[in-house]
């Protein structure tokens, strides 16, 4: 069955590309997920690249292909892709959005950015029914913390030295 979802993923591309299929942000990231549904990540990516091309301002088409990266365990990769999201809007949860570069970025030790973006996630209304956003803001507070006391630490050294 994966040989039929591969060739209605190439019709469904084919008629975007000829235009024979209505072009729009929705479809091409239908596309690509129909795509990551066949195992096929690297047409998946591919797909979502062009299509953010298009449509420039769809910060969903960001938000999906970050997904992907996240899947593959390339936090690097991903974290850029959760940034334009944010920036671009157009988002069906944008909490969900700046969730996830929060956890990128605490990965990355980026402990400001993902301090800001777990604030800004917090403005959502549904960020009351979320169990992991209070859990998430406090790792990266305490990492905040140790940091700024490791540097305390360092100064306090240096000036005793």
């Amino acid at each position: 069955t994966a040989n039929q979802f591969s060739r209605a993923n190439e019709l469904l591309y084919a008629g975007l590309k000829a235009r024979t299929i209505e072009s729009d942000a929705k479809t091409w990231g239908v596309l690509g997920y129909y795509y990551q549904q066949a195992d096929q990540e690297l047409q998946a990516i591919s797909v979502l690249k062009e299509a953010i091309q298009l449509f420039p301002t769809a910060g969903q088409l960001e938000l999906q292909l970050g997904e992907i990266y996240r899947q593959q365990e390339k936090t690097r990769e991903a974290y850029p892709r959760y940034q334009n999201a944010v920036k671009k809007g157009n988002l069906e949860k944008p909490q969900v959005a700046y969730q996830l570069l929060a956890y990128a970025a605490f990965e990355l030790d980026k402990m400001d950015e993902a301090l800001t973006a777990v604030l800004a996630a917090e403005k959502s209304p549904d960020a009351a029914k979320d169990a992991q956003l209070p859990k998430l803001k406090k790792a990266i507070q305490d990492s905040i913390e140790e940091r700024k006391y490791k540097q305390e630490e360092a100064a306090k050294k240096k000036t005793s030295a």
